[in-house]
């Protein structure tokens, strides 16, 4: 593992946020792999598009425990249970973000954890079990297993790059203005992927695997690990509160943002308004 044994109160956020990240991915992954009558294990939150499995609970809770267990001055906020504990370290979880995914078999899926003690961004992990890649910070790095990376600070251009983004969202339809809005992007960008996992978007484009994320409908869960990765990868980070005012140092606010666009240093984005999203985060109000 790649953390040193005499370590300092961030290395050891770290490395705990590395080993529950793993934990929870690999409990996520033996369900996903011999799941059974799934169909039956799915139940829906906020309508249709909002579902939960019988994984969910039992992952989050797996990590809980180990983050207790090894920070006992702790408070978590998981997607599942809300908030737990009353500690000094504020921790965010998502133990199967791309739900969706996972209920239907598709497998891109991750365990996302996160800390933040105080005002400082200190640990965050993201494991995509399938592929046994974990996303992780380690002394203000990025590392992708054990692999440092940081983007290469370059001029790049859109339409030579990929842009992640779960937009248009399910919950809205397509209401006036949002066909125009999407119309713009795509005709931005070389090409546009939906991968259903937010957590999944920010982490690929910290690490390098894209050179752009776009989202507009997320909790702060989805985000909180994926914004310490970017950060520590060189990337830009822009985001918007519910007003679309700018939501400064954003890897310490994640439950402020609403909008939220990361990008690869370098990359030329100016033709595009990206806050035009706020009809649809006015109507959801």
């Amino acid at each position: 593992m790649p953390f040193e044994a005499d370590e300092s109160i961030d290395l050891t956020l770290q490395r705990v946020a590395y080993e529950a990240a793993i934990i929870g991915g690999r409990i996520s992954l033996d369900m996903f792999a011999n799941r059974k009558d799934l169909a039956d294990d799915i139940h829906m939150k906020d309508g249709h598009f909002d579902i939960v499995t019988a994984a969910d609970p039992m992952v989050e809770e797996a990590v809980t425990q180990h983050l207790f267990a090894n920070v006992s001055d702790s408070r978590i906020l998981g997607e599942e249970g809300g908030w737990r504990g009353s500690g000094a370290i504020t921790w965010m979880v998502d133990p199967i973000d791309g739900t969706s995914n996972y209920a239907s078999g598709l497998p891109i899926f991750a365990t996302s954890v996160a800390a933040i003690n105080g005002s400082r961004p200190v640990a965050a992990a993201v494991y995509q079990p399938v592929i046994k890649t974990v996303f992780h910070k380690r002394n203000g790095e990025l590392f992708v297993n054990d692999a440092p990376f940081h983007w290469d600070p370059k001029h790049r251009s859109a339409k030579d790059v990929e842009l992640l983004t779960n937009a248009p969202y399910e919950r809205y339809g397509l209401p006036d203005g949002m066909v125009e809005d999407y119309r713009r992007i795509l005709g931005s960008f070389r090409a546009v992927r939906r991968l259903g996992a937010c957590t999944l978007h920010v982490a690929y484009v910290a690490a390098g695997l894209a050179a752009a994320c776009y989202e507009y409908d997320f909790h702060p869960w989805d985000i909180a690990a994926g914004l310490q990765l970017a950060e520590a990868s060189g990337c830009c980070i822009q985001s918007w509160d519910e007003k679309c005012s700018r939501v400064s140092n954003p890897a310490a606010n994640p439950e402020r943002i609403r909008i939220l666009l990361v990008t690869a240093p370098g990359l030329e984005i100016e033709n595009i308004e990206w806050t035009t999203p706020h009809r649809v985060l006015v109507a959801k109000q």
